[in-house]
C-alpha cells in the first residue's frame, strides 16, 4: 500500500512540477510527497534494520522520519517565504495580471479566489466580473430581448445604487452603464466594459496582491 501511494505521489509531482503555479500548490505538493518520502524510508530502513543495529540498540531508524518531518517543516516556511518575496520583487504589472488571469481560468483558483474575497466582504467584484463575461460569450446567440433581460439583472444586481451586490466604481462607469440599459435602445455587448476594467483592476491591485 505504501509503495502504492508513494508511485501515485511521484507520478503527481513529475506531471505537475512544470505546470504554471500562481497558487503554490506544486510546492506544497512537492513538500507533502518529499516529507512522506522521509518518512516511508526510515519506516523501511526500521523493517529491514541493515546490520541489526537497531536490534543491538545503536541506531533507531525511526529517528530518520522524526528528523526528516521536523526539517521539512522548518525549512518550508523561510523557503515558502523567500519565494513569495522573490516574486514580488520579479514581478512587474503587467507579470502580475497575466497571473490573474492564470488564476481566472482555473476552476480551483477560481475557487480559491472566490473563497478569500469572502473574507474580505469584496466576493461581488468577482461575480460581477465572471457575470458580465458570461454576457459577452453570449451576446451574439441572444435575442435582443435575451439581451435586455440578461443586461438589466446584471445592472440590478450589481450596478444599480443600493443593489444586494453593489460594484465600488466610478460615478461615470455607474452611470454609462445604467443608461445604455435603461435607454431603450439596443444594448452593445460591451455596456459594462468599463466598469469590468475597474473591477478587474481592483481585483489586481487590492485582494489579488494581498
Amino acid at each position: 500500500i505504501v509503495l502504492v501511494i508513494a508511485s501515485i505521489g511521484m507520478y503527481m509531482v513529475i506531471k505537475v512540477r512544470k505546470a504554471s503555479d500562481p497558487l503554490g500548490i506544486v510546492h506544497e505538493l512537492i513538500t507533502v510527497f518529499s516529507t512522506g518520502s522521509v518518512i516511508f524510508a526510515g519506516l523501511l530502513l526500521n523493517g529491514i534494520d541493515p546490520g541489526d543495529i537497531g536490534k543491538a540498540g545503536s541506531f533507531d531508524w525511526l529517528w530518520i522520519s522524526s528528523f526528516g518531518v521536523i526539517l521539512a517543516h522548518t525549512l518550508q516556511c523561510p523557503v515558502q517565504v523567500m519565494r513569495t518575496y522573490s516574486k514580488h520583487l520579479a514581478l512587474d504589472e503587467s507579470e502580475t495580471d497575466a497571473t490573474l488571469q492564470q488564476v481566472l481560468e482555473s476552476e480551483a483558483g477560481r475557487h480559491a479566489l472566490v473563497s478569500y474575497l469572502a473574507t474580505e466582504f469584496s466576493v461581488e467584484n468577482f461575480y460581477f466580473y465572471d457575470a458580465v463575461n458570461r454576457f459577452k460569450a453570449r451576446y451574439d446567440t441572444m435575442t435582443m430581448l435575451e439581451v435586455k433581460k440578461e443586461a438589466t439583472k446584471i445592472a440590478a444586481t450589481f450596478v444599480e445604487p443600493g443593489s444586494i451586490l453593489e460594484i465600488n466604481v466610478s460615478h461615470h462607469a455607474r452611470r454609462t452603464a445604467l443608461e445604455a440599459v435603461q435607454s431603450g435602445k439596443a444594448i452593445p455587448a460591451l455596456v459594462f466594459d468599463e466598469a469590468q476594467a475597474q473591477v478587474r483592476a481592483l481585483m489586481l491591485n487590492d485582494s489579488f496582491s494581498r
